[in-house]
């Protein structure tokens, strides 16, 4: 049996396989991952995307976020999917979401993305639409396919009443999605192409799509 350290902190033991010899072999997970596309992840340790609702002043990345990023990549995992990184300014799912849109300034998404990198991680960002799952107390927009309202039973109200999304209204959603994904590979790409594009329409939200924040070549989607 070996231990693994990750920040100071005594992870439970790794099984081991000894090599003949004597020699002992760490568990796959500390040993690097290639995608299909020829980037590789430095082990299979993932941070899953979350929703940290930690945005500064301006719904941007701000101190708090970065020391978090840097605890997460410096304590050796090898993937940091960001948390919710919302396209249109209008639409947040709370008071604390970071937006990413045309208005942005950059830096403080560099900040971000160097801050999530400072330990040899690949950082992908989710960026995402609430659709209808706005809350009922938010300002803005609640948009969906239509106006059914979210059904979680007597909690429902807890939801803002929807309004059914024009045509015009889902090609501006599309179009900042295309914005966002175009920031995001601004914001510090490491010019390596990815698979991980992965575009869903459900019930609950309009469009959820994770890309890399550092390095999202999306005309090749």
């Amino acid at each position: 049996m070996s231990t693994y350290p990750l920040r100071g902190v005594l992870m439970r033991p790794i099984p081991t396989s000894t090599k003949p010899g004597g020699s002992a072999e760490t568990s796959a997970i500390f040993t690097p991952f290639t995608l299909p596309n020829g980037t590789v992840i430095p082990n299979r340790l993932v941070k899953a995307a979350m929703e940290e609702n930690m945005a500064g002043r301006g719904q941007l990345p701000d101190a708090p976020l970065f020391e978090l990023y840097r605890r997460w990549s410096r304590g050796g995992v090898g993937l940091i999917i960001t948390g919710n990184v919302m396209v249109h300014a209008e639409a947040l799912t709370g008071p604390a979401g970071v937006v990413l849109d045309a208005h942005s300034p950059l830096q403080p998404f560099r900040e971000w993305a160097t801050a999530a990198k400072s330990g040899g991680a690949q950082v992908w960002m989710q960026i995402n639409h609430p659709g209808r799952q706005v809350g009922a107390d938010m300002p803005g927009v609640a948009w969906g396919p239509s106006e059914v309202r979210v059904d979680i039973g007597k909690n429902s109200k807890r939801f803002a009443e929807p309004v059914a999304m024009t045509a015009r209204q889902i090609a501006e959603t599309v179009d900042r999605f295309v914005e966002t994904a175009r920031l995001a590979e601004d914001a510090g790409s490491d010019d390596r192409p990815h698979g991980a594009d992965d575009v869903t329409q459900e019930p609950g939200s309009l469009i959820q799509t994770a890309a890399p924040l550092i390095g999202a070549p999306i005309g090749q989607r």
